[in-house]
Order: C-alpha cells, then sequence, then structure tokens
C-alpha cells in the first residue's frame, strides 16, 4: 500500500447534516432510498469520524475511522482511516452514499448534496489530543519545547529502594 492512512473530507453540507441509515419508524421524519430509510444525523456536536464508522456498519464492516492524526486533531469535517481499509470498502461505501445523497435532495429540496473524498491534505486544529494516551488522573502531561513529557507517579514504595552512593571519580 502507497499510503498508510487516508483522510476523507465531508463537503456540501449546506442544507444540514447528512443522513444516517435506519429502519423506518413511525413518525419519523426519513426518506426511503435504496435498502435504508435515511434520517439526519444530529447538528448538534456533529462528529465526522462517528458518522463514517455508522455507514460502515450499514455495510457491514468494522474498521477503525479516527478524528485525529500524529496525535492533532483534525478539523470536524475530516476524518482519518487506514489507506488498505479504504482501498477495500471505498466501492460498496460508493454506492451507498449516493443513495444517501439522493435521498439529502428528497429530503432538503435543491441540486446539492453532502460528498465524501479524500482531503488533498490534512487540517490539523493548534490543539493536542490526549485521546490516544493511555492516562489516568494522577498522570501529568507537559509540554517542553517539541516534545510531550509524561510523568506518571512511583508504583513502588519509596522504603523498598536501595539507595546507592554516587560513583567516584580520580
Amino acid at each position: 500500500a502507497k499510503h498508510y492512512y487516508v483522510v476523507l473530507c465531508l463537503q456540501s453540507c449546506s442544507r444540514g447534516p447528512p443522513l444516517l441509515p435506519c429502519k423506518p419508524k413511525e413518525g419519523m421524519q426519513s426518506v426511503l432510498v435504496g435498502p435504508f430509510a435515511w434520517v439526519p444525523a444530529n447538528p448538534d456536536g456533529f462528529n465526522f469520524p462517528e458518522y463514517l464508522e455508522n455507514l460502515l456498519e450499514a455495510l457491514e464492516v468494522t474498521a477503525p475511522v479516527w478524528g485525529c492524526l500524529d496525535g492533532r486533531k483534525l478539523v470536524p469535517y475530516q476524518a482519518c482511516m487506514r489507506g488498505s481499509d479504504w482501498e477495500l470498502v471505498s466501492p460498496r461505501f460508493a454506492e451507498l452514499f449516493q443513495h444517501q445523497r439522493a435521498a439529502y435532495r428528497l429530503l432538503h429540496g435543491g441540486k446539492n448534496a453532502p460528498k465524501v473524498k479524500p482531503a488533498a491534505k490534512p487540517n490539523l486544529l493548534n490543539a493536542w489530543t490526549t485521546d490516544i494516551l493511555p492516562l489516568d488522573d494522577t498522570t501529568v502531561l507537559e509540554e517542553r519545547n517539541t516534545f510531550l513529557s509524561i510523568s506518571e507517579p512511583l508504583k513502588v514504595p519509596l522504603s523498598g529502594l536501595q539507595t546507592r552512593r554516587p560513583a567516584e571519580y580520580p
């Protein structure tokens, strides 16, 4: 594989969030297109990596999707996944997403609908994320120049440590 990761970008959501596939329920605003009924995703706190995982789940595909790359958060409309996973799923995903686009146009009107495509480059936020580090409440994370220093409390009682004298030099 030429690329280890692919950054995907969500575009053209001018009339609201993209739609999620679901089973039709009584009283729910949904549009039946293809094998699914489609409902709007929650606009409050929309999370593109989560949305992408939900679409992959509808395809019965389990592949990790991240909202960060190299320890830095991606902008809210981008997500990252393994390039090999994307190569395997992209033809089926494209077909499913075409149904979503048709349902979006039916529900909201107009000729534009959301698009998902590989981004030319990742757009990273200035903030670093610690979501990928296994930190607990006692761990201190400190930024020093361009490095992150992780300080963890000692897990061994000090009484059990042997003391050594400094080495003597001539």
